[in-house]
C-alpha cells in the first residue's frame, strides 16, 4: 500500500511526465529543444547588463531590466529599444559601454498556466516555486548588436516584435526606437533535477521547435505499447513513458 506521501510524489512525477503533452513543450531531456521552445513561447525576460551609470546603480553593477522580446522563430532574441533606456546606455551609449549581456527567462512567466505548470511553478502549491528545478529557467548570454535600419534582419526582427507586441507599432517616433538583438554565444538551462545543462550555440540553433515538428500520432494511431524497460535504465524508461502515456 502506498502512503499518502508516496502517492503525492507519484502524482507529481506523473504530472511532470505529462507536461510535454499539456504545453506542447519538449520532454525535459531534450535540452536544446526546451531552450528554443522557451525563447519562442515567452514574451519577456530580464536583460542584464554591466552598468555604466551612477544613477540608481553604481558603475560596474549587474543591472537587470525587464525587457519584451521576440525570436522570429530563429532562437535569436530581438528587442525594440531606445537610447533613452538604461540598458541601451550600458551597452551602446558611451565609451565605457560594455556590449556583453545576459537574458534570463522563466517558465513561471506563462500568463495562463494549466494545473500542471502551477504545481511546480506557483508558490503555495506542494512543490511549486519559480526556483523549483522543473520550472524551467533559461539564460542566454552574448553580445548586444544594434541592427542596421531597413536591413533584411531589421525588417524580420521588427515584424516579429510587432506581431508579438502590437503596441510597439504605436510607440512615439520621437524616442528613436530601433531593433537590437542578442548575438547568443552561451546557453544555460535548468528544467529538471540534476543541475544545469550547458548547451552549445550549435545545438541551440540546430534544435527543432515543437510547433514546427511533425505532429505526434493520435492515441488511436499508436502501436501496441512496448514492454517497460528495467528500472535501472532510467533514460529508456522516461522515453517509454513519454511514448506510451496520453496524460
Amino acid at each position: 500500500f502506498r502512503s499518502p506521501q508516496t502517492a503525492a510524489m507519484f502524482a507529481n512525477t506523473m504530472a511532470l511526465i505529462a507536461l510535454p503533452l499539456a504545453l506542447a513543450a519538449p520532454p525535459h531531456w531534450e535540452k536544446a529543444a526546451t531552450a528554443r521552445w522557451m525563447a519562442n513561447s515567452l514574451d519577456w525576460g530580464f536583460l542584464s547588463t554591466t552598468s555604466t551609470r551612477s544613477e540608481g546603480s553604481k558603475v560596474g553593477d549587474a543591472f537587470g531590466n525587464p525587457y519584451s522580446f521576440a525570436d522570429a522563430s530563429t532562437g535569436v532574441p530581438y528587442f525594440f529599444a531606445s537610447m533613452l533606456d538604461a540598458s541601451m546606455i550600458d551597452v551602446f551609449g558611451s565609451e565605457k559601454a560594455k556590449p556583453r549581456a545576459s537574458f534570463a527567462l522563466s517558465e513561471a512567466e506563462i500568463a495562463d498556466p494549466g494545473i500542471i505548470t502551477r504545481q511546480y511553478c506557483s508558490p503555495g502549491t506542494v512543490i511549486g516555486d519559480p526556483e523549483n528545478p522543473p520550472c524551467a529557467r533559461l539564460v542566454l548570454s552574448g553580445t548586444m548588436v544594434k541592427l542596421v535600419a531597413n536591413s533584411t534582419e531589421d525588417k524580420a526582427g521588427r515584424e516579429a516584435l510587432y506581431k508579438r507586441h502590437p503596441s510597439f507599432a504605436r510607440y512615439p517616433p520621437g524616442h528613436d526606437f530601433f531593433v537590437a538583438k542578442l548575438d547568443v554565444d552561451g546557453v544555460w538551462l535548468v528544467d529538471f533535477y540534476g543541475g544545469p545543462a550547458i548547451i552549445t550555440p550549435a545545438e541551440y540553433f540546430g534544435a527543432t521547435l515543437p510547433s514546427l515538428a511533425t505532429p505526434a500520432e493520435s492515441p488511436a494511431q499508436q502501436v501496441t505499447a512496448a514492454p517497460l524497460p528495467p528500472y535501472q535504465n532510467q533514460a529508456a524508461t522516461a522515453r517509454w513513458m513519454a511514448q506510451t502515456l496520453v496524460w
